[in-house]
Parts: C-alpha cells; sequence; structure tokens
C-alpha cells in the first residue's frame, strides 16, 4: 500500500506540460519586451551622441544576445555538471555584459537631464531600465 502511494505522489502531474509551457511563453514575452525597451533606449542614445545610423542599431542587440548566449550557455554547463570553477568566467562576463546593458539604458536619460530636473515624475526612460537590472539580479550566486 505504502509503495503505491509512494508511486502515485512520484509520478509527475498531467498538467507539467502545461505550466512548462506557460512559463517558457511568459519568460519569452518579458526577455522580447525587455530587449524592445533595451533597443529603443540604446538607439535613443546611440543617436543623441551623433552614432552613425547604419550602426546605431546595432549597438543594443550586440550586448543583449552577448547575455542571451552567456545565459543559455551557463546554464547548459550547469546541467551536464560543470564545477563552480569552470563556470565562474561565464558569470564574471555575463555580470559586465549585465552591467554595460544597464549603463547603456540609463545613460540615455541622463544625457537627455530627465533624471535631473527637481520634482519630476518618473519617465518612462528612467523606468524600462529595470529588466537589466532583473538580469543581474539572477546572475548572483
Amino acid at each position: 500500500m505504502a509503495t503505491v502511494e509512494l508511486a502515485t505522489r512520484m509520478r509527475p502531474a498531467a498538467d507539467q506540460p502545461v505550466v512548462v509551457r506557460a512559463v517558457t511563453v511568459t519568460m519569452g514575452t518579458v526577455v522580447g519586451l525587455t530587449f524592445l525597451f533595451g533597443f529603443g533606449n540604446v538607439l535613443n542614445l546611440a543617436l543623441r551622441l551623433g552614432v552613425p545610423i547604419w550602426v546605431a542599431p546595432l549597438v543594443a542587440p550586440a550586448v543583449d544576445l552577448s547575455i542571451l548566449g552567456l545565459l543559455f550557455g551557463t546554464r547548459h554547463l550547469a546541467i551536464h555538471g560543470a564545477t563552480p570553477d569552470q563556470l565562474r568566467p561565464g558569470r564574471r562576463l555575463l555580470i559586465f555584459a549585465s552591467l554595460a546593458t544597464l549603463t547603456l539604458n540609463i545613460a540615455d536619460p541622463i544625457v537627455a537631464e530627465t533624471l535631473a530636473r527637481p520634482h519630476s515624475t518618473p519617465s518612462a526612460h528612467s523606468c524600462s531600465s529595470v529588466g537589466p537590472k532583473s538580469a543581474l539580479d539572477c546572475c548572483r550566486p
């Protein structure tokens, strides 16, 4: 009798694929929206600083795709048994790339002086740095 109960508890729930799919779709949506916010912020910054129009749209995706590749790569290595010493360089690079993304995302409001005005309400620019901050939080050990 106890063996049957244990086997019943150990069996995965029938709705587990639905939950996994829902979490995956939600995460994909969050990553996509974060990418779009970051792209807009960095594009505005690059154009404001006088970067040529054909170079400006390439900056944000380069940094964001580096972060995405590092997240997938370190996760894959961790799942397949990499030691913390082997993962450390990738995590350091991930932290650096996340800091670079955060800096690029908050630089446009600083350059535009939207955050320097006294008694100003937070603008859409200052609120759109939430995604890169979340990436920094998730890579802490």
